[in-house]
């Protein structure tokens, strides 16, 4: 991913990042008086979230065998997730349920190492 900034030139970061997170979610569905097949529902959920960098890498060709990342390649953070969701819920048939739903999700938390990523 190059950066271009106007005084330092091109930059190049790698930031190979994995997320991973576990929530236990809790659903209210909504029975209306205007269908028996189609119902509205609402969600939320709360867990936990772990985001990790390995190998970060930040070079510019103007310093050669610099990496920006030196102090701290590698850094990861366990944070509270949360999810709020709202949706439809359709009786295609007798055991089968189609969803469509917009969920939004808030991850809090920073980073262990204080000389990694900040």
């Amino acid at each position: 991913m190059p950066i271009n900034p106007s005084v330092l030139g091109t930059q190049y970061v790698t930031l190979p990042m994995t997320v991973g997170v576990v929530v236990a979610s809790a659903v209210l569905t909504v029975q209306t008086p205007w269908s028996s097949k189609i119902f509205p529902y609402l969600g939320v959920g709360a867990g936990v979230a772990r985001v990790s960098i390995q190998g970060a890498n930040s070079t510019n060709p103007s310093e050669p065998g610099i990496n920006h990342f030196d102090s701290g390649p590698d850094a990861s953070a366990t944070a509270f997730a949360m999810q709020f969701k709202a949706g439809l819920k359709g009786e295609v048939a007798k055991n089968l349920t189609c969803m469509t739903f917009r969920s939004i999700w808030r991850v809090r938390g920073g980073f262990e190492k204080p000389n990694g990523f900040g």
